[in-house]
C-alpha cells in the first residue's frame, strides 16, 4: 500500500498560470461557479 502525502499551499503562493487552472477546473465542475475565482 502507498502512502499518499498532502501538502498544504497557501493560494497567495501559487503560481499564475497553476491559479488560472484550478478557477478553470473549478468552473467546469460547479456549475455556475464564478468565473476566474479560485477560491471556495
Amino acid at each position: 500500500m502507498t502512502k499518499t502525502e498532502i501538502e498544504h499551499i497557501p493560494e497567495y503562493e501559487l503560481h499564475e498560470m497553476a491559479n488560472t487552472q484550478i478557477a478553470a477546473l473549478l468552473a467546469e465542475s460547479f456549475q455556475g461557479y464564478p468565473q476566474g475565482q479560485n477560491a471556495l
